[in-house]
């Protein structure tokens, strides 16, 4: 029982949550999000996904106030493109999705527990 517990609890924080952060720029607070965007950002792993499907993987994602730039981790080359075209900015963290899917279960779980 133990060991199909820890096989369980391995695989779930391997395919743990990703984060979402959005940004709208008709919003008044446009420029703080801005801000902390980048510096979530700053040193991460991203993938980039644009209107037309097309997925690049970037690492220090920078958005400024027209366009998104990162670097590509294979080439190591600056890239550029405008905001609009860009639909998704996708971050993932497996320890920290994992901890938070797993602080719901228990709360789920004892509750139904209790019932």
């Amino acid at each position: 029982m133990k060991i199909n517990f820890v096989i369980l609890s391995l695989c779930y924080f391997i395919t743990a949550c990703s984060s979402t952060y959005v940004i709208n720029s008709t919003s008044p607070s446009y420029e703080t999000s801005v801000i902390e965007f980048n510096n979530l950002a700053k040193g991460e792993e991203a993938e980039i996904i644009l209107n037309n499907g097309i997925v690049f993987t970037a690492i220090d994602v920078n958005l400024s106030a027209d366009s998104l730039y990162w670097i590509a981790p294979g080439t190591k080359l600056k890239t550029s493109i405008v905001s609009s075209e860009v639909k998704k900015v996708f971050f993932s963290n497996s320890w920290l999705g994992g901890l938070m899917g797993a602080g719901i279960g228990f709360l789920s779980g004892a509750t139904v527990g209790l019932l």
